[in-house]
């Protein structure tokens, strides 16, 4: 059945934030072209770490049905803020791309997100893969997310959308859309963070590293895995995925229906 959503909430299309108290980057890939059809609207959720949903953010999450989470933090990011979804019935999937954060940041002033991308895709498949897999298997609305909702989250999502038949274009638009909500408050707080906790002063550069979602780096990350791998879904299935999966995500998010929400 699909997930309707508040009224209140309007068009959740175009990367409108769906605000869910305590998030910062709340929102559904819903009304993105995939090959004849649409991404059919409250299925595919996703969203930055959910360590301070409030009741009122459990409660619209009952609203919108969503029965699984795919948690891709790793287990420390985790255990210091665990996901406060008591009272919820939604199964939860720990699904960590990293086994820890120092797998793949880079220290030091040349903070690059280049690196971090380069490193999940060469690196990463199978987390990846995985991940997806458990999107496909869902069987309902899902939510996936990480820290910020970002680069871990955002390649999760950039490859399941590749993967039902979106455009690179569609995708990278999806993608930059972020920075737009983490550019502020968040941003600010997760710089405060890095200052109190190791002294790194506040600086663009770093600021660009932890809210930035540039269009071409997405645009670079899904040219370095054809060059690689022929195609997304080849990728995948080199790292374990098979046609089963990509069917049922196709059937799962690809909706023919004009009339079955809000389209893009």
């Amino acid at each position: 059945m699909v997930t309707q959503l508040p009224e209140q909430l309007g068009d959740p299309a175009r990367g409108g934030r769906i605000p869910v108290d305590g998030t910062y980057n709340f929102r559904d890939v819903a009304g993105i072209p995939a090959g004849d059809g649409r991404i059919r609207p409250g299925v595919l959720y996703r969203s930055d770490a959910l360590h301070e949903l409030t009741d009122a953010g459990r409660d619209l999450l009952r609203q919108l049905r969503i029965g699984t989470v795919i948690d891709l933090r790793t287990v420390s990011e985790r255990d210091r803020e665990p996901s406060l979804l008591d009272g919820l019935d939604a199964v939860r999937h720990h699904a960590p791309i990293f086994e820890s954060t120092a797998d793949a940041v880079p220290t030091g002033p040349d903070l690059s997100l280049t690196e971090v991308y380069d490193f999940i895709v060469d690196e990463r498949g199978p987390q990846l893969a995985h991940a997806i897999g458990l999107i496909a298997a869902a069987g309902g609305p899902a939510v996936v997310h990480c820290t910020a909702g970002k680069d871990r989250t955002g390649l999760v999502i950039a490859l399941t959308l590749a993967a039902v038949g979106v455009t690179d274009a569609d995708i990278v638009a999806d993608y930059a859309v972020t920075e737009r909500h983490l550019g502020g408050e968040w941003a600010d707080r997760a710089l405060a963070g890095l200052a109190a906790d190791y002294g790194m002063p506040p600086t663009d550069a770093t600021r660009g590293f932890l809210a930035g979602s540039p269009a071409a780096l997405l645009t670079h990350s899904l040219e370095r895995i054809r060059d690689r791998s022929g195609s997304v879904r080849g990728y995948l299935t080199a790292h374990g995925l098979g046609e089963h999966e990509f069917a049922a995500l196709t059937d799962h998010l690809v909706t023919t229906d004009p009339t079955e929400g809000t389209l893009r």
